[in-house]
């Protein structure tokens, strides 16, 4: 949300991230990139990653790390636990990727999350993927600019790279809709 409100502002031309629309972005237009599903990820030792599959009940007494604060993240673990009838697990906020890592990795907390976050990770196997329905969701990542704003031709061609490089990066993954690229879960 702070990214937004300095693109909003004028102090960045514009940002790519996800959006989880939980900021007004009246003023904004949004240029989707592609879309990512993101689900669990623990590290390859955690007890829980030698099970291939797994579900809510099996995550009652694990601690997830995340950024929590009016998130998509948050609201899609509370909403699968109570729908079980199950205790919320503990779940940590953190907004600093290395700490989270961290956290995945040295202390055993599981984090929702796509790929591009953890993927050397995913290459090396220290880390391992789950994919629990009602905990994956669909984040579309985009860019995100002023709608009064004039961009100039190097703003302009640095987006269109970061579109193509999208599209050459996640070629097994993407396909083309409405002219953007879509990750296929």
């Amino acid at each position: 949300d702070s990214m937004l409100q300095l693109v909003s502002q004028g102090e960045l031309d514009f940002v790519a991230m996800g959006d989880l629309r939980n900021a007004d972005l009246a003023d904004l237009e949004r240029r989707p990139l592609f879309r990512m599903s993101s689900n669990v990820l623990m590290a390859a030792t955690h007890p829980l990653a030698r099970r291939r599959k797994l579900g809510i009940a099996d995550l009652v007494d694990s601690t997830f790390v995340g950024v929590w604060r009016h998130d998509l993240t948050e609201r899609t673990v509370m909403g699968a636990f109570e729908r079980q009838g199950l205790a919320v697990p503990n779940m940590i906020d953190c907004d600093n990727f290395l700490v989270t890592r961290g956290l995945v990795l040295d202390e055993g907390c599981l984090v929702i999350a796509n790929r591009l976050f953890f993927e050397r990770e995913l290459a090396n196997g220290t880390i391992v993927e789950r994919v629990i329905p009602d905990l994956t969701y669909d984040v579309t990542y985009a860019l995100f600019h002023r709608k009064d704003a004039v961009l100039g031709r190097a703003t302009l061609a640095l987006m269109d790279q970061l579109r193509q490089t999208a599209v050459e990066r996640f070629s097994e993954h993407i396909t083309l809709v409405g002219g953007n690229p879509h990750v296929e879960p």
